[in-house]
């Protein structure tokens, strides 16, 4: 005898445990259960890896990665204040070029405490030499007497000269900082990249976690309310049975 069938001798309706039912809600409960956790995991997942990409961003652009090419900057305005001194022998010119010594110098020693690479810490440690060595053999030039059309370009080799060992070692650790900020860049695209994986899955695991809410939400409401209205039906259907009967039993 099927659900819902009725019994037209005892005019009982008869209804079948589903054991199947049962067990489907107690599946889908279990799904949804593990699915909330696995979204919970993706999304913290996705959001860390989103935050360390932004970090290593932060990073590469830092004046950790980018002082290199500062000191190239300020050792190029030194090596024109020293020049201009040189040709023109104004007091005010030596006095900016000791005042852009000092801050070059400055420069280093701070980037060389904020790092924490090694190779660049040794190459700073070299261009801290090398500026140590510049300066001291600037001590020595002194404003020409003679100028002469070819005196500007003398003077600018001499110091092109003496300043290319210098920005030789600049040069290596702006090459340093840009593989330190390359190698940032690809982490930060990795990072991005298990991002969206993370979002995609957290994506498919929300659907599976929709479709076992809605198995959960028909078992618990809707099949209740069907099995009522099935047994409305069957009681309606019965009362017009006994009707029929009772006719019948006067006629």
């Amino acid at each position: 005898m099927e659900a819902g069938e009725i019994n037209y001798a005892t005019g009982d309706t008869t209804k079948v445990t589903g054991r199947a039912w049962d067990w489907s809600a107690i599946l889908a409960t279990i799904i949804a259960a593990l699915t909330l956790g696995g979204v919970a995991w993706l999304e913290k997942l996705a959001w860390d890896r989103i935050s360390f990409a932004e970090q290593t961003i932060k990073q590469a652009y830092s004046q950790e990665f980018s002082s290199g090419i500062q000191f190239q900057e300020s050792l190029a305005t030194l090596q024109l204040e020293l020049l201009l001194y040189q040709v023109s022998g104004d007091e005010e010119n030596q006095q900016t070029y000791q005042s852009h010594a000092r801050e070059l110098s400055g420069q280093i020693a701070s980037a060389k405490e904020l790092t924490e690479n090694r190779a660049q810490r040794e190459r700073m440690s070299k261009i801290e030499e090398g500026l140590g060595e510049f300066l001291a053999k600037a001590e020595s030039y002194v404003p020409q007497r003679a100028i002469r059309r070819d005196t500007v370009a003398t003077l600018s080799n001499q110091l092109e000269a003496q300043v290319q060992p210098l920005s030789s070692q600049i040069s290596r650790l702006i090459q340093l900082q840009n593989q330190g900020r390359e190698h940032l860049a690809n982490q930060s695209t990795k990072a991005f990249a298990s991002a969206h994986r993370a979002l995609k899955h957290s994506m498919i695991a929300l659907i599976v976690l929709l479709a076992s809410l809605g198995l959960l939400v028909r078992r618990a409401i809707v099949a209740p309310l069907k099995s009522r209205l099935d047994e409305t039906a069957a009681a309606s259907l019965r009362h017009e049975k006994l009707a029929s009967l009772g006719v019948l039993a006067t006629g």
